[in-house]
C-alpha cells in the first residue's frame, strides 16, 4: 500500500505493522496518531544508502523539526543518524532521546544566547551560522576555557542563479535565511581572526520548493544542482583567496518519499527518486570539486519529511453526518469527533494533502463523495472531497502522511486537546506522547485577581 507499514486485514480494517487500527483505538482512544517504527527505519536506510553509495563518509542528519518526539529521534539515532535541532527546546528533546552532543547540528536563524551557550558547552558537531550578527553573538559568548566550536556558514539562495525559474526567482522565503556570498567571505575572515572557533563547512537548505513555487521532479533537480554550483563557487573562492579548505557541505533537506497518492500542496506526484536527488547534490558536488582541483568533502543531508512523513497515520472517529445543499449540489458532510485540521494545521496553511481512507471498511465499495471536516468553529476540512463507503457514527477514518509537520505544528483551537501518539514496532506498542486533556488546557490559563463568580455572572 502507501508505505511499508500499512496493510489491510481479513476484516477489511487498516493495519499498521499488522496491528489493527480499530484495536489500537479501542485501547488508546480516538483521535490517535499511530507511528510505524519499521517505516522510520526503512526510510532512513533508503536515504542513507542513496548518499553513502556515492561516498561512505556522507552523513544523514535527521531534521527533528519535522517530528521532535524523543522516541522518533532515538529510533533513528540507533540506526546511525545524526540529529539537527532548530531551538533549545529541540536540543532538550534530543538530550532526552539520549543523543550524544557530538551527533547534533545546531540550526536556526535566530539562536538565543542560551541556545548558543548550550551549543558551545555541549560541543555539538556543528553550529550552522545564519547571519553576521549571529556570528558576532557566538564569538562574544566564547570563553578561553571553551573547546573549539565548529561552524558551517549558511548561504542564502543566490536567486540570480534561478533567473529563468520565475517562481524561485521571486521567492520571498529564500530571502529570510542565510548569508550572501559576500557576507560569507566577511564571516570567514572574522572566524580566522578568532580563537576557539573554526570554519568547517558550508550549509544551504533549499527545502521542499513545492510550497511557494511551481514544482516537479525536473525543477527540483535543477534547483538543487544550482545550489551545488553556488556552494562550490564559494568554496573555490575561499580556497583561492583565503587558503581555507572546507570539510563539509550540508545541503539541508526538502526530500520527500514518492507515493502512489501524491504529497504536499496539490498532491504532488512528480517527485524525484532519492537516488537522483543524491546524485544531484553529493554526486554533482564531487564532480565539480574535482574539476576545480579541490579535495572531496563530506556531504551532510538533513531530511525530515522524507523519513517521517509516511511513517504515521491519524485515526479519528466519525461523529455526525450532514447533508446540505450548495447551490444545486447536495453535499455530504462527515464531521470528526474531538479533532480538526487544526491538529495538523499545515493542511490549512499550505494545503498539504493527507489521503483519507475508511479505516474499518477498507474493502467496501466507495459509493459516495463526501467532505470530511472537524469539530471547530471554522472551515477545517481535513482532506479534499473524497469517495468513501457509506460511513456512520463510530466508523473510523485514517489520514495518511501524518508523520511530518503534523504533531509538531499543531494548535488546540476550540480547546480540542492534542491527541496522543502510539509507536508500533512489530508486536509491541508504546505511547510516545500522552493525550492532552481539557484540564491541561485550562490549567495553562490564569485569572486576574478578583472573584471569578463576579466575572462569570457579568457583574
Amino acid at each position: 500500500m502507501h508505505d511499508v507499514g500499512l496493510d489491510t486485514d481479513e476484516l477489511g480494517t487498516l493495519t499498521v505493522e499488522g496491528q489493527s487500527v480499530a484495536e489500537l483505538v479501542q485501547q488508546y482512544g480516538a483521535p490517535l496518531w499511530i507511528m510505524s517504527a519499521r517505516t522510520l527505519r526503512h526510510n532512513l536506510e533508503t536515504i542513507t544508502g542513496a548518499f553513502r553509495q556515492l561516498n561512505p563518509r556522507n552523513r544523514i542528519v535527521y531534521a527533528s523539526k519535522a517530528n521532535p518526539a524523543p522516541a522518533v529521534i532515538s529510533t533513528l539515532v540507533r540506526q546511525g543518524a545524526m540529529v539537527d535541532v532548530a531551538s533549545l527546546g529541540h536540543a532538550v528533546l534530543a538530550e532526552r532521546a539520549g543523543v550524544a552532543p557530538d551527533r547534533v547540528v545546531a540550526n536556526g536563524n535566530c539562536k538565543s544566547p542560551a541556545y548558543l551557550r548550550w551549543a558551545i558547552d555541549a560541543q555539538v558537531a556543528m553550529v550552522n551560522v545564519d547571519s553576521l550578527d549571529e556570528l558576532d553573538q557566538l564569538i562574544s559568548l566564547l570563553r578561553p576555557t571553551d573547546g573549539e566550536v565548529k561552524v558551517a556558514l549558511r548561504l542564502a539562495t543566490d536567486l540570480e542563479r534561478h533567473h529563468d525559474d520565475q517562481s524561485m526567482f521571486t521567492s520571498e522565503l529564500e530571502t529570510k535565511f542565510g548569508l550572501t556570498d559576500a557576507d560569507v567571505l566577511r564571516a570567514a575572515d572574522l572566524i580566522a581572526q578568532t580563537s576557539g572557533i573554526r570554519l568547517v563547512g558550508l550549509h544551504h537548505h533549499l527545502g521542499f520548493t513545492a510550497y511557494d513555487s511551481a514544482y516537479n521532479a525536473e525543477l527540483d533537480i535543477r534547483r538543487r544542482r544550482r545550489v551545488v554550483e553556488q556552494l562550490v563557487a564559494i568554496a573555490t573562492e575561499l580556497h583561492r583567496s583565503r587558503g581555507i579548505t572546507l570539510e563539509v557541505f550540508n545541503y539541508g533537506g526538502g526530500y520527500r518519499v514518492k507515493t502512489d497518492t501524491g504529497y504536499g500542496p496539490g498532491a504532488v506526484r512528480s517527485l524525484p527518486e532519492i537516488d537522483a536527488v543524491a546524485d544531484a547534490t553529493a554526486g554533482y558536488t564531487a564532480r565539480l570539486l574535482a574539476e576545480a582541483g579541490l579535495p572531496e568533502v563530506e556531504i551532510w543531508a538533513e531530511p525530515g519529511g522524507y523519513i517521517v512523513s509516511n511513517a504515521a497515520v491519524f485515526v479519528a472517529r466519525v461523529g455526525v453526518r450532514k447533508s446540505a445543499y450548495v447551490r444545486d449540489e447536495q453535499r455530504q458532510w462527515l464531521f470528526l469527533e474531538d479533532t480538526s485540521a487544526y491538529h495538523f494545521v499545515r493542511r490549512l496553511m499550505v494545503d498539504v494533502y493527507h489521503p483519507a481512507v475508511a479505516a474499518t471498511k477498507m474493502t467496501e465499495p466507495c459509493t459516495e463523495r463526501v467532505h470530511i471536516a472537524g469539530a471547530t468553529c471554522a472551515p477545517d476540512e481535513v482532506t479534499p472531497p473524497v469517495a468513501m463507503p457509506t460511513l456512520t457514527h463510530g466508523d473510523l477514518i485514517a489520514l495518511l502522511d501524518q508523520g511530518a509537520y503534523c504533531e509538531s505544528v499543531s494548535t488546540e483551537y476550540c480547546a480540542l486537546p492534542l491527541p496522543p501518539t502510539v509507536m508500533v514496532d512489530g508486536h509491541t506498542t508504546h505511547v510516545i506522547r500522552r493525550r492532552r486533556t481539557v484540564e491541561d488546557i485550562a490549567t495553562g490559563y490564569l485569572l486576574p485577581d478578583g472573584p471569578p463568580a463576579e466575572v462569570a455572572s457579568g457583574r
